[in-house]
């Protein structure tokens, strides 16, 4: 394959071409370009067209464009953790490009699946070109788009995953590399989080607009959920950086209460993150296995059992000030216990009587101070 196939772009596009076409809602499209779809352009058109002219680059190469995608991001403004995401983003879709095996990056055109950890549109059926997963409307905010929320009856059964779980799970099954399936591992616990929150929708929302009534800026479930999902999947993002398994469950538990007391602080959002998280498992666990009871019951075990830790230390501090006393008042093992009690009682009187007054002597009168003078003599 001539190495300057790149360059011909009727027969091989370039790969921000194809980008900026399987996004349209996100970089523009026939309509126009607005001015945030034209930061989401100059931001990452760059990048990727570096990886066209690298081809058969080296792997140091393609983590460095997509360093630089993630910091232009941040510097947009957009959260770290989202940023990281992006850096991965890029780099597997470049590992599933081809550039890492030597193939061309206009590979793309032929309709390889690119993965993106954002949860795919409804109208995704058999994507074709580059990240079409992240087809949908922008996040007024940044360059990734929010996913479509899941439409739902309040207190409607759920009986199995979504399309889109089942899309990723169907992708992980056929992905040929590690690093394909751990992608689309990623793409499936962030639909099941997505998935899960539904059911508490209604109470969130409620507890906004609760806020909203006392005067605290407006707020709704939809914000409530995207920065939710940004903390948890970061969290999930770090575990596999430090060589953990990530578990989900445990993940879903610490981060559903720090989220709430987050937003009581901002928004005045009231809601008991035990029930929430109850709630939530109803799904998370029963449709997707994430373990979330089981994680929220050994969270709640092992705060019981440090609370019963620091009450045997302040006991046993207690009695050592108690020993110490003893042996200051001059009572010794081989007294007997009401010998000691004496002795106890005797020292209580002492310092009860010390703190009212009691026991200081009296001072003497000094009697009548009168002189009377006769005749220039002093008489008594």
């Amino acid at each position: 394959m001539d190495f300057r196939e790149p360059f011909d772009f009727k027969k091989s596009p370039s790969m921000s071409s194809q980008l900026f076409e399987a996004a349209p809602s996100v970089f523009g499209g026939e309509d126009g370009v607005n001015p945030l779809q034209t930061i989401n352009r100059a931001m990452v058109g760059g990048p990727l067209d570096i990886f066209d002219l690298i081809g058969r680059g080296a792997e140091s190469a393609v983590r460095g464009g997509a360093e630089l995608i993630g910091e232009g991001y941040e510097a947009m403004g957009g959260g770290q953790g989202m940023s990281e995401r992006l850096k991965r983003d890029i780099y597997g879709l470049s590992q599933m490009a081809g550039l890492m095996a030597g193939s061309s990056p206009s590979a793309l055109s032929s309709g390889a699946r690119v993965t993106s950890t954002r949860a795919a549109a409804a109208s995704d059926s058999t994507p074709s070109g580059i990240m079409m997963a992240i087809e949908g409307p922008p996040k007024p905010s940044g360059l990734l788009s929010a996913p479509k929320p899941k439409k739902a009856l309040e207190g409607e059964i759920v009986s199995g995953p979504t399309d889109n779980y089942l899309k990723a799970q169907a992708n992980r099954d056929k992905a040929m590399s590690q690093r394909g399936k751990e992608i689309y591992e990623e793409e499936m616990d962030e639909e099941a989080v997505r998935d899960s929150l539904e059911i508490i929708r209604r109470d969130i929302d409620d507890g906004f607009e609760n806020a909203a009534e006392r005067g605290f800026a407006p707020m709704n479930a939809d914000g409530f959920f995207d920065d939710f999902i940004d903390a948890v999947m970061g969290a999930r993002m770090k575990a596999e950086d430090a060589g953990q398994k990530p578990n989900m469950g445990e993940i879903i538990a610490e981060e559903l209460p720090n989220q709430v007391r987050s937003f009581e602080n901002s928004y005045g959002l009231f809601v008991d993150y035990n029930k929430l998280t109850d709630k939530l498992a109803n799904t998370a666990d029963d449709v997707y296995g994430l373990g979330v009871k089981k994680a929220k019951k050994r969270r709640e075990d092992a705060r019981a059992n440090l609370m019963s830790l620091n009450a045997q230390k302040r006991e046993a501090v207690r009695r050592n000030e108690e020993v110490a006393r003893d042996r200051m008042l001059g009572i010794t093992d081989d007294m007997t216990e009401a010998q000691k009690q004496d002795i106890r009682v005797k020292y209580a009187i002492d310092q009860q009587n010390m703190a009212s007054g009691a026991g200081i002597p009296k001072p003497a009168d000094e009697g009548p101070n009168l002189r009377i003078v006769i005749d220039n003599e002093d008489l008594d």
